[in-house]
């Protein structure tokens, strides 16, 4: 599914009323998918992390995490308007990573936000609000000239909205500070939303822990959660 300009979506079908679109923070001008998605998944999990102490081969099961909203959507790109025709017109083809490259750039940091944007994915009764966490994109058909052509991109949000079951779910004793072990799919971001209810609260635990850089922290690192009281 190729993401276009509003104007671009206008001038191509006449109309967007019905087409799905992404909402990006801090951009005024809202990304239209090409093709709508045919389906989408939404997966819920809370997070336990297993210790096992010395001298003893039972483990002990400590709860890490409430409940996190993860949702799965795919798109295809399709920039493929000559192909087949004559190899001069061929050359002529629209490199279709330069559709996908927007996409994966919802995962970087925004130079004014000091973190990646927040996106609301919004399609008829949808509306899914939250940060991109994993992109991938596979390139599956290419021109004579060797262009990529076609392509589907695999994304996953993690919800941080009102629609989130996160959100539902209000952090537990916010008088006292915890501690929150770094899995392989955390970051500052999710963290301070699952904690305050509040991704932009993400600097508040980076300063009780000495965080330089927000994007390189290795994972199994025990972090400190300030009480919501020293806010």
């Amino acid at each position: 599914m190729g993401i276009l300009s509003e104007s671009n979506q206008a001038k191509n079908t006449g109309t967007a009323s019905n087409k799905a679109k992404f909402k990006i923070e801090g951009d005024a001008s809202p990304l239209y998918v090409q093709f709508n998605p045919e389906s989408y998944s939404v997966k819920e999990k809370v997070e336990y992390h297993q210790i096992t102490g010395q001298g003893t081969a039972k483990g002990v099961t400590q709860y890490v995490s409430s409940v996190q909203s993860v949702s799965s959507l795919s798109f295809h790109f399709d920039t493929d308007s000559v192909l087949g025709e004559s190899s001069s017109k061929s050359k002529d083809a629209t490199d279709v990573s330069s559709l996908t490259a927007r996409f994966s750039n919802l995962l970087k940091v925004d130079g004014d936000l000091h973190r990646p944007p927040l996106v609301t994915f919004v399609w008829g009764s949808i509306s899914i609000t939250g940060v991109v966490i994993q992109v991938d994109t596979s390139f599956t058909m290419f021109d004579r000239e060797g262009v990529p052509v076609r392509a589907k991109v695999d994304c996953k949000l993690l919800s941080v909205g009102s629609d989130s079951a996160i959100k539902s779910s209000p952090p537990q004793s916010p008088d006292r500070t915890k501690s929150r072990v770094m899995s392989e799919d955390s970051n500052l971001w999710e963290l301070a939303n699952r904690e305050y209810g509040d991704i932009n609260q993400w600097r508040v635990i980076a300063r009780a822990n000495r965080i330089l850089d927000p994007m390189n922290i290795e994972t199994g690192t025990v972090l400190k959660v300030p009480a919501l009281t020293d806010l």
